[in-house]
């Protein structure tokens, strides 16, 4: 993805066309599963592939009236604190997606910045209530590693970057023992961790950042010891998608 320019301010009476559903409609955040799934923008990875393997732009115009609606009308610290984490990675992971198609074209600058602004002050936030320990904050320092190497030109993306990398090399080297063994925590959350580690190692190589060898070492570690852990999860409990009570 090309980088968005440096973000600034979206007029507020240019925000009206952005509106096509409300985000924070009660109904809906009444069923916790069913709100956390749609403020945390999972679909819109659905939408980039479905952009990229059909080129049909109802896909693309989806994702910018879905992404920049939010944007442009809720502000920065809505949801919960792992939402936020989660919703910056999905807006910017599906980005770089709908960008590498060749049916792409360029958002109006408008949407763009929009957006670019909304990711930058969410992250501002984040930054601000990373959790202190386990696959949590792991999560939410992936975030701000994403942030910072997506949206260079962006106020603070340098600080960002400075601070999230060297923290998750610590974070590696604190909660996951010599033996590859993460402190208090289960199967299913340490596979979570080091799927967001993961991530953030493969960014540093494209991105051509320092990494410790002692990171290397106990990321290792970690992997060889995930293939003989069993990962045990809650079954999910179905929420059917639309309700009569959920309408209106």
């Amino acid at each position: 993805m090309a980088s968005p320019p440096q973000p600034h301010g979206c007029p507020r009476h240019l925000r009206r066309p952005f509106h096509p559903c409300r985000h924070h409609h009660e109904p809906q955040r009444a069923v916790s599963d069913w709100w956390t799934e749609w403020i945390e923008f999972p679909y819109t990875l659905d939408l980039a592939f479905a952009f990229h393997k059909t080129g049909d732009p109802r896909y693309l115009n989806k994702w910018k009236r879905l992404v920049g609606s939010w944007a442009a009308d809720l502000e920065p610290e809505y949801g919960p604190i792992d939402a936020i984490a989660r919703r910056v990675q999905n807006w910017l992971y599906s980005w770089v997606a709908l960008a590498d198609s060749m049916a792409f074209v360029p958002l109006e600058p408008i949407i763009r910045d929009t957006i670019a602004e909304s990711i930058s002050r969410q992250a501002k936030h984040l930054l601000g209530h990373v959790a202190r320990s386990g696959y949590r904050r792991t999560s939410h320092l992936s975030a701000l590693l994403v942030v910072s190497l997506a949206l260079p030109d962006a106020p603070g993306s340098d600080g960002l970057r400075e601070y999230a990398w060297p923290e998750l090399q610590r974070t590696v080297l604190t909660d996951f023992d010599s033996n590859g063994r993460q402190r208090d925590q289960t199967g299913h959350q340490s596979a979570i961790a080091l799927r967001s580690l993961l991530a953030a190692r493969e960014n540093a190589r494209r991105f051509g950042l320092p990494v410790d060898p002692a990171f290397e070492h106990r990321l290792k570690a970690a992997l060889d010891f995930s293939l003989h852990v069993p990962i045990q999860r809650t079954p999910a409990v179905p929420v059917p998608l639309y309700a009569a009570e959920w309408q209106s």
